[in-house]
């Protein structure tokens, strides 16, 4: 069982399975019932002016380009729900791999904690990219661990060593995307979709649908508290280390 599917089947032993909304049909049916959705161009959701001000900073800071046309609905990709029966929720509850941590999400970590809540340790995911550990991790889940690069570097240093490779076209981890249409551009974009999932609870969307401040959990902090990998322990110290990090999530927001 791969990591992702480890933690939420840990996380329903945990709060229980009607408590946990799954990616797929369970979330898109709660935003349905809303008339919420969730779309890959924050200047298409209904932000309010500090909001958005942010928003447009963190999407220069990504290099983005506005290109207009219609937004992806990305509600299809939301990890998950607690549902708002749970007490910490209703929220999105995110599990982030080794691609998560990359010099474009670290560059977006300021900027949230200046203007909204979450329900994660924005300074652990700041930790997180800047570990030469968790960055060669980075590389290698990207499949660029050939860039020469073994520290964490910044977004300007990681475009450069990416554009003198010549053999990356095909390679889709880092394919050029629509507003980030440069190599590199799909680390780019998963920072810029991961801001938008932090930021959804701010905009009319969130409100209407009673959404609480994101939760996040890193694989690292499972690791951390199983001692190794997720895929090697046992199912009981995952549901202790999901119950953990959880406990911390929700009392950030206390």
């Amino acid at each position: 069982m791969k990591a992702e599917e480890l933690f939420f089947s840990a996380l329903e032993t945990y709060l229980g399975r009607s408590q946990v909304l799954r990616k797929g049909e369970p979330v898109r049916r709660f935003f349905a019932e809303h008339g919420s959705r969730l779309l890959s161009d924050h200047n298409q959701m209904d932000f309010e002016d500090p909001e958005k001000a942010t928003l447009d900073e963190i999407f220069r800071t990504l290099h983005g380009s506005p290109t207009g046309g219609s937004p992806t609905d990305l509600t299809r990709f939301v990890d998950g729900m607690l549902s708002p029966d749970c007490p910490p929720g209703p929220c999105i509850i995110e599990f982030d791999e080794e691609q998560h941590f990359s010099p474009f999400r670290h560059a977006t970590l300021r900027p949230i904690s200046e203007t909204i809540e979450v329900r994660y340790d924005l300074s652990l995911y700041n930790k997180y990219c800047l570990s030469r550990e968790t960055f060669v991790r980075f590389l290698e889940k990207h499949r660029i661990a050939n860039l020469g690069i073994t520290a964490p570097c910044s977004t300007q240093s990681l475009l450069e060593a990416l554009s003198g490779e010549g053999d990356l076209g095909s390679n889709g981890y880092v394919a050029p995307k629509k507003c980030f249409p440069f190599l590199g551009g799909r680390i780019a974009q998963r920072a810029y979709y991961d801001v938008l999932r932090d930021f959804l609870h701010r905009s009319k969307s969130g409100r209407r649908m009673g959404l609480k401040p994101i939760v996040r959990v890193s694989i690292y902090q499972i690791e951390e508290r199983v001692g190794g990998s997720m895929e090697k322990a046992r199912f009981e110290a995952i549901v202790d280390a999901v119950a953990s990090v959880l406990a911390t999530s929700v009392k950030l927001a206390e």
